[in-house]
Parts: structure tokens; sequence; C-alpha cells
């Protein structure tokens, strides 16, 4: 499991939009340069609207960046930073199994039927 930060989104955003500078990152995101700054040379955490642009521009469950900006929040707090974690990793392994629910049962059909190899 991949645990992405404010600075690890900006450079997700960089490097998969070929992207040199914060200014360009702030022009695809629709925000100020400031604000940009702020994530990437202040520490500053993304908001929910902006993890939401973040997660549809990368191809990212919008859920999970949620988590991962939580777990960011947290991070002064070790204690509700290991209950974030917790549920990333619960989050991650339901992904697994609800993928295993829905084509197990497909693949052992076709895997059944005449002229299949198996």
């Amino acid at each position: 499991m991949h645990i992405y930060t404010t600075r690890r989104i900006v450079a997700a955003l960089m490097h998969r939009f070929d992207i040199d500078t914060k200014y360009g990152v702030a022009k695809l995101m629709g925000v100020s340069h400031k604000t940009v700054r702020n994530w990437v040379d202040e520490g500053r955490t993304m908001d929910e609207s902006h993890a939401q642009k973040a997660a549809e521009l990368l191809e990212l469950d919008y859920e999970f960046l949620l988590i991962c900006i939580q777990m960011e929040r947290a991070n002064k707090n070790p204690e509700l930073a290991r209950a974030w974690s917790k549920i990333a990793s619960l989050w991650d392994s339901s992904k697994v199994a609800a993928f295993g629910l829905i084509f197990c049962p497909l693949i052992n059909h076709f895997s059944t039927l005449p002229g299949v190899i198996s």
C-alpha cells in the first residue's frame, strides 16, 4: 500500500503531467501558486476538495486519498496516526477482498466451460 502525503500528491501530478514548476501544478489544480507553495514548502495539508481534484487527475480513489490526508493531518498525534494507518490498511484489504468476491466466481464459472484450458 502506498500512502500519499500532500507533497507526494504534488510530486505525482508533476510526474504524470510532465510539469517542472509549482506554478504549473497550481494552474493544473486551479489554485494559486501560493497554495501549492504552502503544500510543498510549508508542509501544509491539501484540503478535501483539492484531494478530490488530484484523485481525478491521477485516477486514484478519492476515498483513499482522503484517508491519506487524514493520516497526514494526524501526524502530530501518534495514536491518531496509527488509527488512520489501520483504516488505510483495512480499506486496502477491502478492495482486494471485493475484487476476489466479484471475480473469483466468474473465473470459476469460465474455467469449467468446455474447451477452456485450465
